[in-house]
């Protein structure tokens, strides 16, 4: 397991399977900003079943109309923002949020491999109040993987990412999933 330096951008914050954080529970996020104040993520394994013209019929565009909905986090709920995870931009990849639905289109349309979402909501937190969550243990960190955001669905990421940071509880058997319930 990681431990954390004085900033956490570009980490997966992977919630404990003791977590009793409703909202959290279950949850991975990519941690977008850590900054001097304030920490900013989107959880990227709660898809909402929709699609953005669920939610907005000011987009006429089919292709920004399909992009799937996830549940971002308990912070900002009545605003739908679009994100795109990107492949050989860089050494690490890219992920873009908070940009323009144009912005998006260009980034489905370009080179790269991609995965455009929109999230209504996201994950926020004071520098202080994030930190103490992970000593709680609260979360533990994972680096990111961005061939696990394209190649595991996201209803198996928190377990996928519990092995990998944890390989020992995949020997574990549950049947009904719930890792802390072992």
């Amino acid at each position: 397991m990681r431990t954390f330096n004085s900033d956490l951008s570009w980490n997966f914050l992977v919630a404990s399977p003791s977590s009793t954080a409703q909202e959290f529970r279950n949850a991975v996020i990519f941690l977008v900003e850590d900054g001097p104040e304030n920490a900013l993520g989107v959880i990227i394994n709660r898809p909402l079943d929709k699609c953005v013209s669920d939610f907005s019929d000011a987009l006429t565009d089919p292709e920004l109309s399909s992009i799937e909905v996830y549940e971002g986090g308990p912070v900002g709920l009545t605003e739908l923002k679009f994100g795109a995870f990107c492949m050989g931009e860089s050494e690490v990849g890219a992920f873009h949020f908070g940009v323009p639905p144009q912005r998006i289109l260009e980034i489905m349309k370009g080179r790269f491999e991609n995965k455009p979402m929109a999230f209504i909501g996201y994950a926020g937190w004071t520098r202080r109040q994030l930190r103490d969550e992970i000593n709680a243990g609260y979360w533990f960190l994972s680096n990111v993987d961005m061939n696990i955001i394209f190649d595991v669905p996201p209803e198996d990421l928190w377990r996928e990412l519990l092995i990998r940071e944890f390989p020992a509880i995949a020997n574990v058997e549950n049947p009904d999933g719930n890792i802390k319930a072992n």
